[in-house]
């Protein structure tokens, strides 16, 4: 898992020349950060998957709180006594380094005290699931984070470091409207039909 993470951020961090004249960004340490960032996020989403297949849901959702909180509290901290893109960038890595370490001990307290058991486990598994899953899977993830993404990496080409912050925030804040509704409705409307097909509206 730690080669296939290395084989991410190597290509990521060989294009970040490229990104910083496309972007028109001044700053490419924060861009290099990053590159930390998804090396630790690949990992912890690799044991998300391992803890979701033990159905370790309640610690695993504990460290996602506690994650969050540190990111938040690091932000905070950082904006307001050393306001700096790399350093908040720093705030999210960090996050994601805590999420991969708190993970893997989660593993070892259940079981995997390793890498090698862990490599075990990954062999005694349906190899072919894996393989055909891993592709698409990562495709359309892939897809998806661009699309939802693309609006605001167009404004930062064309337009001011300044507007896009401010497109950022307002787009953030479409987003949690229509996850937020999104949530309800998805409970809510199966719900209403499932009464009404039994009569109950």
């Amino acid at each position: 898992i730690f080669y296939i993470s290395l084989g991410f951020v190597i290509p990521y961090t060989l294009s970040v020349p490229f990104l910083v004249d496309f972007l028109k960004i001044s700053n490419l340490y924060g861009l290099y950060i990053i590159g930390v960032g998804i090396y630790f996020s690949f990992i912890s989403v690799f044991y998300t998957g391992v803890l979701s297949s033990w159905h370790l849901f309640v610690e695993m959702n504990i460290y996602n709180i506690v994650a969050a909180f540190v990111k938040l509290i690091i932000g905070i901290t950082v904006a307001l006594l050393m306001p700096s893109g790399s350093l908040l960038i720093a705030s999210f890595v960090l996050s994601s380094v805590f999420l991969a370490i708190a993970f893997q001990q989660l593993l070892k307290k259940h079981g995997l005290k390793n890498s090698n058991a862990l490599k075990r486990e990954i062999k005694n598994s349906d190899q072919g699931i894996f393989e055909k899953s891993f592709i698409p899977v990562f495709v359309f993830s892939t897809l998806i984070t661009l699309l939802n993404n693309v609006d605001t990496l167009t404004v930062k080409v064309v337009g001011s470091a300044e507007l896009t912050g401010y497109f950022g925030a307002c787009n953030m804040l479409g987003k949690m409207i229509f996850w937020v509704n999104g949530a309800i409705l998805a409970v809510f409307i199966p719900t209403v039909f499932a009464s009404s097909g039994q009569g109950k509206v």
